[in-house]
């Protein structure tokens, strides 16, 4: 599973520049990885609160599935209080996936990178 998250992250369309070997190397970072390809990548942003990156090949329902999988996992650790993930406005499909996966927008944020959708997840939510 090492090496489908490795190529999953060095071949993502968005990569800005991150090694998919080194991020695995981290020891604070998280990831959970599913047989049909799709990757979700989670790394510390504070105290029990997670930022996480979807990587995902599949649509639909069974991207929904996944998420929901992929976020309960984190959710289920001690650690974790919170999710949160910033999702480019003009991937409608993405938004939607993480919105029916249980993320709660919070709103419209300007970052380097253009207009992004925060998403937020709390444990007990």
């Amino acid at each position: 599973m090492r090496e489908q998250v490795i190529s999953a992250i060095d071949n993502f369309e968005l990569n800005l520049g991150v090694s998919g070997a080194e991020w695995v190397d981290r020891p604070d970072h998280t990831w959970v990885a599913f047989d049909n390809g799709d990757v979700a990548l989670f790394e510390p942003r504070g105290a029990g609160v997670y930022e996480g990156h979807l990587l995902f090949v599949s649509k639909g329902r069974e991207a929904i599935e996944n998420a929901k999988i992929a976020f309960q996992n984190m959710l289920d650790r001690e650690c974790v209080r919170t999710l949160i993930g910033l999702v480019p406005d003009a991937r409608r499909a993405a938004k939607l996936v993480v919105r029916w996966a249980g993320g709660k927008s919070a709103g419209i944020r300007d970052t380097a990178f253009g207009p992004c959708e925060l998403f937020v997840i709390s444990k007990g939510s």
